[in-house]
């Protein structure tokens, strides 16, 4: 997951041009979780975690959600002085290089 419930977070793709826009989490949908999507080419996505967001957006069909798939948002939270960046914590911190 790359959200959590409350989160302000960004848009990183999306079929109907929101990319760049800002939501904010406000519930984890399970019953729209369950559910297969298909995009405006037919393709049939699984299911996959659906966050219902503090604004409606116009989707790829030219209607109105406000139900945003967790794999298309990234979290905006604050970084603290002692923090470390998600990266380093899984692929671990970059080695000096010595010939």
């Amino acid at each position: 997951m790359n959200c959590k419930q409350g989160d302000l977070a960004i848009i990183v793709k999306s079929w109907a041009g929101n990319q760049g826009k800002f939501v904010t989490c406000v519930r984890l949908d399970a019953y729209r979780s369950g559910r297969e999507c298909i995009d405006q080419y037919g393709v049939v996505s699984p299911p996959e975690p659906v966050w219902e967001t503090d604004r409606n957006l116009p989707a790829w069909d030219g209607s109105l959600d406000n139900y945003i798939a967790d794999s298309q948002l990234r979290p905006i939270r604050p970084q603290s002085d002692d923090a470390t960046d998600e990266m380093v914590l899984i692929a671990g911190k970059p080695q000096e290089v010595t010939a």
